[in-house]
């Protein structure tokens, strides 16, 4: 219908829509039922094509008018709301947010943006060489089969592989999935009698699933444990290893600490087992020197949009010698080597392969720009803010990623709340909407409170060193103003709540007006509703069942008083509740916790 390749919609219509199971594991971007970043410039385009098929010759300004109506109404501004303008078209800009060029962006493990050479290649592609492919009887679709067998050259020579051994995917979350669910079928179909599949607690949630989703088929999950700084021990591999074992799935380089893998170790172990080795190369093709047979990978994944080319398109290495065979995710024409089913979009397979060549020729370069940024903020935001830490400090780490703990008593959620102009996350992009504290970071050991008030800072290729040291002030700024908030209300300091365990251990918390008692327990990693492992309550302790508490506690408060009052409610709770002790007027409370025996 005139739109782009590479992108497509299924219409799941009607008030209880049908539903609808994943094929391939991931952060679920698309309602639940895809994973995957979605590739922004190919559904913008396949929205437009939509809209030009379902022209019609109807006046359109009714549906125009209530469109502008409801916008207004939620605080969007219309352009052009006083010229004529056409009836099937409506300009606006959404509240809340602030213009793109004053935005200072930090948050580049996430994603990163079309680099201008890369853009230029896909542009040219989609105007002049957009035939198909996979239709070779005429010159158009000679020339776009050319475009993609060079960017198979170009992605494969990155990571030291041959172009035969490249399969192109619509990213690297469709990669780990085709690579782990793809390899151990086949081994099973095949009779292998290896069902354990290992992977490691801090790896991408696409490739967590992958792992845990074939229990299902009678395969055996093993998540590995990191140490504190995020890394694997040899030897806890080497232990889970005993067991027979298709798969193993380690990423190189994490997305949220940027730890590396010792690669070389760990796969000597793998290949000595028996398994094949899949590793995660989203983050560190491009930033550090890969080899896919020095490290003795039988897989790998490798997406375009993490070095500086278009989302939508990804690679898997597929080892030819010894030959690893997958069984693919889906059916259709087998365009790729038989395992991947569709059209390859090549102008955006075209434009990942100039990407691939950009940085491996400026590697070094690159390398010496993100040590330079990272030292740069670090330096900054240690004279503007002491208190900070790097989580996994004593770790090898790509200086591209790193991620920052804040000083205590501060959320980074708040942080980022108060901080507009400035782009970090809170952990992995497939996570960070979810708002709770990073599971890699829990992983390692941090506990809740600890996790809850880190940031994942990442600087790029078109970073300066003026705006990382704008940067840590903005940061240093957003800490204090929400300490400022946290900490006093009307020119007064908030009232305490002290926790108290049967140790004596005592935890210190500000209480400040208008959370509701059981916010404030979670603000500091306390839970009082129910228990996860590591709290400071259980859950038989403190489950709230009285009806007539549990609302109020809740409720935010509007005032001290309020919250003092409120917070007896902690007595209301199952077995032996909570014993509650004022203190000195409206100064604070104390809250001595129960047995957990």
């Amino acid at each position: 219908m005139g739109g782009p390749k590479g992108a497509g919609a299924l219409l799941l219509r009607g008030p209880a829509p049908a539903r609808v199971l994943p094929i391939f594991e991931g952060g679920g971007q698309e309602q639940g039922r895809r994973g995957g970043t979605p590739p922004l410039p190919a559904i913008a385009g396949l929205a437009a094509a939509l809209g030009a098929a379902l022209e019609q010759p109807r006046d359109l300004a009714p549906l125009r008018n209530s469109i502008e109506q409801a916008a207004t109404a939620a605080g969007a501004k219309i352009f052009g709301a006083d010229v004529p303008r056409l009836n099937n078209t409506v300009s606006l800009a959404l509240p809340g947010r602030r213009a793109q060029a004053q935005l200072m962006r930090l948050d580049l493990d996430a994603t990163t943006p079309c680099d201008p050479r890369v853009r230029q290649v896909l542009l040219d592609v989609l105007d002049h060489e957009n035939g198909n492919p996979h239709s070779t009887t005429h010159e158009a679709g000679m020339r776009a089969a050319d475009r993609v067998a060079h960017a198979r050259n170009q992605v494969a020579s990155l990571i030291g592989a041959d172009a035969k051994e490249i399969i192109f995917t619509s990213g690297a979350t469709e990669a780990n999935n085709l690579a782990i669910k793809g390899a151990v079928r086949h081994l099973a179909a095949q009779g292998s009698p290896r069902k354990r599949v290992i992977t490691v607690a801090t790896e991408h949630k696409c490739v967590l699933e992958s792992v845990r989703d074939l229990a299902q088929e009678g395969f055996e999950p093993v998540v590995l444990p990191v140490d504190a700084n995020g890394l694997l021990d040899p030897s806890v591999l080497q232990e889970a290893l005993k067991v027979p074992t298709a798969l193993v799935s380690i990423m190189a380089a994490n997305n949220e600490t940027g730890v590396l893998q010792d690669m070389p170790v760990l796969s000597a172990l793998v290949n000595e087992a028996g398994a094949l080795l899949h590793s995660d190369l989203a983050q560190a093709a491009g930033k550090i020197p890969v080899d896919v047979r020095a490290w003795g990978l039988a897989l790998a994944s490798v997406s375009s949009h993490k070095l500086y080319g278009p989302k939508g398109a990804g690679a898997l290495f597929v080892r030819r010698r010894p030959r690893v065979r997958l069984v693919p995710l889906f059916s259709g024409g087998g365009q790729e080597r038989g395992v991947r089913s569709g059209t390859v979009p090549g102008f955006l397979v075209a434009a990942f392969g100039e990407a691939c060549q950009i940085v491996k020729q400026e590697m070094d370069a690159g390398f010496e720009h993100l040590s330079m940024l990272q030292r740069v903020f670090l330096n900054k935001l240690n004279a503007v803010l002491p208190g900070c830490e790097v989580n996994a400090v004593a770790a090898p780490r790509l200086p591209g990623i790193f991620n920052l703990r804040l000083p205590v008593g501060v959320s980074a959620l708040d942080v980022v709340a108060v901080m507009p102009d400035l782009a970090v996350s809170l952990g992995s992009a497939c996570s960070s909407a979810e708002l709770a504290p990073s599971y890699v970071l829990e992983a390692m050991g941090l506990r809740r409170e600890e996790a809850g008030r880190s940031l994942r800072l990442s600087p790029g290729r078109f970073t300066s060193a003026a705006e990382a040291e704008r940067a840590a002030e903005n940061l240093a700024q957003a800490v204090l103003r929400v300490r400022s908030v946290t900490l006093w209300q009307d020119g007064k300091p908030m009232p305490q709540m002290t926790f108290v365990e049967q140790d004596g251990t005592e935890h210190k918390v500000d209480a400040p007006v208008g959370l509701s008692v059981l916010e404030i327990a979670h603000k500091h990693g306390i839970d009082l509703e129910g228990a996860c492992e590591g709290s400071l309550a259980c859950a038989t302790c403190h489950v709230i069942v009285d009806p007539t508490w549990a609302p109020k506690l809740a409720a935010p408060t509007d005032d001290e008083e309020d919250m003092l009052d409120l917070a007896f409610g902690l007595e209301k709770t199952s077995r032996l509740g909570c014993q509650i002790v004022m203190t000195d007027a409206l100064d604070g409370l104390v809250v001595r916790l129960p047995s957990k025996a």
